[in-house]
């Protein structure tokens, strides 16, 4: 019996009780990760705009985390290309949609704080809104704000994000013009 009790109050017992409990630590991230946790995730993001008297505007959204402001983005979905997968990102977080191109105006890096650091690899493309919904699936996790250029380069954190923003406020007129002419020619 006091065998038993030295036993269970030896150091390499409670040692091997924490390693335990570190394997199985190790085992949810693996299980939630994979084999490597740091690896980069990749998602397709939208940038949502307007022109308004010729100037671009932008909608950004809240993250539901930490209330940044960011555009919206997922991993790529099932049967979706990664510029559909933009604009469904953006209907879902956003509750926009419009003409998704095709031409990603560029790739960004950026973390996710959770358990462990998630180091995420963004590719974003340029959305034409055509229309503003009430209610959307994530309307009460998010808040959305149309702003012009220079404001959505103050609030948006990412560097990256903002390369795109000016790259976006660049081109938009011209994004406008050649699907005003494609809608034209179609009808």
């Amino acid at each position: 019996m006091a065998d038993s009790i030295r036993e269970a109050e030896s150091p390499g017992l409670r040692l091997r009780g924490c390693m335990g409990s570190i394997g199985r630590f190790w085992s949810r991230i693996r299980d939630h990760f994979g084999d490597d946790p740091f690896r980069r995730t990749a998602q397709y993001g939208a940038i949502p705009f307007q022109l308004v008297e010729g100037r671009t505007a932008f909608l950004l959204i809240t993250s539901r985390r930490t209330g940044r402001w960011i555009f919206p983005k997922g991993s790529l979905m099932e049967g979706k290309s990664a510029p559909e997968t933009a604009a469904q990102e953006a209907l879902e977080e956003a509750g926009v949609e419009g003409v998704v191109f095709d031409d990603a105006l560029g790739h960004y890096h950026t973390v996710k704080h959770r358990l462990i650091r998630q180091h995420i690899d963004v590719t974003v493309y340029p959305l034409l809104v055509t229309r503003q919904l009430d209610d959307w699936q994530e309307k009460g996790q998010r808040y959305r704000h149309w702003v012009m250029a220079k404001e959505a380069i103050r609030l948006v954190s990412d560097p990256g994000a903002v390369s795109a923003i000016k790259r976006l406020d660049a081109i938009a007129p011209n994004l406008h013009e050649r699907t005003r002419q494609q809608v034209q020619g179609a009808v």
